[in-house]
């Protein structure tokens, strides 16, 4: 049986008062899961069209009838080390650290499709930040939402479900939006603050 790394957050009276806590997405907000995902799949990021595509929301499986199985099948076969070696972003330390700031926070990240992807996924928390405790893995994010929770994805749907339950959300920019200037890594942080300044009134 594969083991689970997920916490379960007691909620006290003073904690529901005063306590805020800050669930961050990893792939495409931490870590690089994308270039990784088009190189597995043999897609090229760098072609003007997949780019534009994949800056609209497109998802691999929609670029080139990609089949979805057959790509998680890939992906599973690269193991625990496809994940545990994923870049991570020139943000994310930054964003990680600045959150600490404003609440307690909790990497919420979800294994796909994927039976290495929990494993690797300690691993590069561990690799990168040594907050491995506070991994939670779960495909149904909103399960965690509450209101005095953010969730920081960069997935729509994710963002939509958890803002339903009662949570709120912050819908990070695509990283090729960044990359590409079309996003401000700044402007982004400076919107976060913000945000996060108005739901803690």
């Amino acid at each position: 049986m594969m083991p689970q790394w997920t916490h379960k957050i007691k909620v006290s009276k003073k904690e529901k008062d005063d306590q805020f806590y800050i669930f961050i997405d990893m792939d495409g907000v931490l870590s690089n899961w994308m270039d990784k995902a088009c190189e597995t799949v043999d897609v090229d990021p760098t072609d003007d069209k997949i780019r534009s595509q994949l800056k609209g929301g497109a998802w691999l499986d929609d670029i080139r009838g990609i089949d979805e199985k057959d790509m998680w099948d890939k992906i599973s076969a690269g193991g625990t080390d496809w994940w545990a070696n994923l870049e991570i972003f020139d943000w994310s330390k930054r964003l990680v650290n600045r959150m600490k700031k404003e609440g307690e926070v909790y990497f919420l990240t979800s294994p796909g499709s994927c039976i290495p992807a929990p494993s690797g996924k300690m691993q590069w928390i561990e690799n990168h930040l040594q907050m491995v405790e506070q991994l939670i893995i779960a495909k149904d994010k909103h399960l965690c939402a509450g209101p005095n929770r953010l969730l920081i994805d960069d997935s729509e749907k994710k963002i939509e479900a958890f803002r339903k339950n009662g949570g709120h959300a912050f819908h990070w920019p695509m990283q090729y939006r960044i990359d590409d200037g079309d996003e401000n890594i700044d402007d982004v942080f400076e919107k976060l603050l913000y945000d996060i300044k108005g739901y803690k009134k």
